[in-house]
């Protein structure tokens, strides 16, 4: 599905979401009057009647390709914890 920039997105109430501002995989980034972003997934959309979210879609407050590399960067932060602790005395001077 290809959607134009600038398109307004509305939930199934019928309540704004935001305007699109891009397309990022299988979601769509929108963009709020206060420029604030959430990301919608594209198979919940329907352009029956202008951009309308289906109503049990996950909107997201936070980029999905961000999130999906959190639990790497967890993983190899416990890996390593042992060698960031500090010392466990220091030697008098």
């Amino acid at each position: 599905m290809m959607i134009e920039k600038g398109r307004e997105v509305h939930d199934a109430q019928g309540h704004l979401l935001g305007r699109v501002e891009a397309e990022e995989g299988d979601h769509i980034k929108l963009s709020d009057e206060h420029g604030k972003h959430v990301w919608v997934p594209v198979d919940k959309l329907s352009d029956s009647n202008g951009l309308t979210v289906d109503q049990e879609a996950e909107i997201l407050n936070s980029d999905p390709a961000i999130d999906s590399d959190l639990g790497k960067v967890d993983e190899a932060m416990e890996e390593s914890f042992p060698a960031s602790d500090p010392p466990s005395f220091t030697p008098e001077r």
